[in-house]
């Protein structure tokens, strides 16, 4: 089993929305209709939910999971990359065709609490020419909650490899308000509180 994991806000609202609109959720190109029955456990307190994916799933959405475990935090000042699907990003260009637009970043874990992890966007710390671009001031990221925060770490031996670090529960939402002040922060709970069967301790 693969354990999927989200923001709880997201499957609470999913929840809601089900109720009262009848659509279908699809994971990449597969149908999922039983995703509150594939929930492990979910924390209202941290904000953190976990989901069972089995590996036909898996297999199918032509995934490669991360592998090492458990979730590990970054160290401040060290590597970070972050993903989702921001809503200004979603496309239609012709009917029955979607375009989710997914958002990638790479940059510097800001601070590290015994709960969170923050992101800042500081135009002073760019990297010239990057690989992935970095976001515009002032860049809607409504929509990328529940997304991973993943960050890369080097053994003595320098190799490298990836872990799970935590899941993005805040983001600044400008709405079209440019008055509001150009900090960006964006927030994601540690992850390292999810054991190996997808049980959440709240700390």
């Amino acid at each position: 089993m693969v354990i999927g994991v989200t923001a709880a806000h997201v499957v609470r609202q999913f929840a809601h929305d089900i109720k009262n609109e009848q659509f279908q959720l699809n994971l990449m190109n597969e149908i999922v209709n039983d995703l509150l029955d594939r929930v492990i456990c979910i924390s209202d307190k941290l904000d953190l939910a976990t989901i069972a994916l089995d590996d036909e799933l898996v297999e199918r959405l032509g995934k490669v999971p991360l592998s090492m475990w458990p979730p590990l935090p970054p160290e401040e000042g060290r590597g970070i990359m972050i993903a989702g699907f921001p809503g200004v990003e979603r496309l239609q260009p012709e009917p029955r065709k979607i375009s989710w637009g997914l958002f990638t970043v790479l940059g510097v874990a800001r601070t590290v609490s015994h709960q969170q992890i923050t992101w800042l966007i500081e135009p002073e710390h760019n990297i010239p020419s990057p690989k992935i671009p970095t976001p515009p001031p002032q860049y809607p990221l409504g929509g990328i909650s529940g997304g991973p925060l993943v960050s890369w770490f080097e053994s003595d031996a320098h190799l490298v490899h990836y872990r799970l670090s935590g899941i993005v529960v805040e983001h600044p939402d400008y709405a079209g308000n440019t008055d509001l002040p150009p900090i960006e922060r964006l927030v994601a709970v540690r992850a390292d509180t999810i054991t190996e069967t997808g049980r959440i301790i709240e700390i």
